[in-house]
């Protein structure tokens, strides 16, 4: 996916740097690592371990990395998302999310952004709707709607879980707001134009 959209050549379109793509914790190589990345499946969604030198003994220390990854990472190897999902929530939960199922269980360790707010562009007929925000507090993921002029949409969305939209007050528009906003726009034109298409 990182090369189809880097070979649309946006302007200041920027990814995490992927250092690593392996099929087992045992197959990390950390000579070839810097002292701080993160490391994740490839076929979920929320999961993840975040490495540094508070987790990892001097930052170079093979087998506190392998341990976590093994702790974190390897229980999803076996299993698709859906069927993850449906253990955790005891067949209550629908299908969802069906692409996950058909990504090749992996593992991918990333270059680390240090700030993890997640926006999730939400475009129709090549032009942003709304964004989705999701922010970290206190190790909870709480989300924010707003238009594509930051206003709060909040109040609008009545399906949402209440105890998850919070802390819209403490959301500080990012200065290159209206550059993300061409930038996902730009993806969908360029890629699959006039669809409703959400750009993470």
């Amino acid at each position: 996916v990182k090369n189809i959209v880097g070979n649309l050549n946006i302007p200041e379109l920027y990814f995490p740097k992927t250092y690593q793509v392996i099929k087992s914790c045992e197959e990390i190589l950390l000579d070839k690592l810097p002292d701080k990345f993160i490391m994740k499946p490839t076929h979920y969604q929320g999961i993840f371990k975040i490495i540094n030198g508070s987790n990892v003994s001097n930052g170079s220390n093979a087998s506190n990395v392998s341990y976590l990854c093994k702790k974190f990472i390897k229980k999803t190897l076996n299993k698709t998302y859906n069927a993850w999902w449906k253990r955790l929530f005891h067949n209550i939960l629908p299908l969802v999310e069906h692409h996950y199922d058909l990504i090749e269980p992996r593992i991918i360790l990333e270059e680390l952004i240090e700030d993890n707010t997640e926006y999730k562009f939400h475009v129709i007929n090549n032009k942003v709707t709304w964004v989705r925000i999701d922010t970290n507090h206190n190790n909870l993921i709480h989300s924010n709607f707003v238009h594509k002029n930051f206003a709060n949409l909040n109040k609008l969305n009545k399906y949402w879980r209440e105890n998850e939209i919070k802390y819209y007050d403490k959301l500080v528009k990012p200065k290159k707001w209206n550059t993300m906003i061409k930038i996902a726009e730009q993806i969908v034109t360029q890629l699959i134009p006039g669809e409703i298409v959400r750009v993470d």
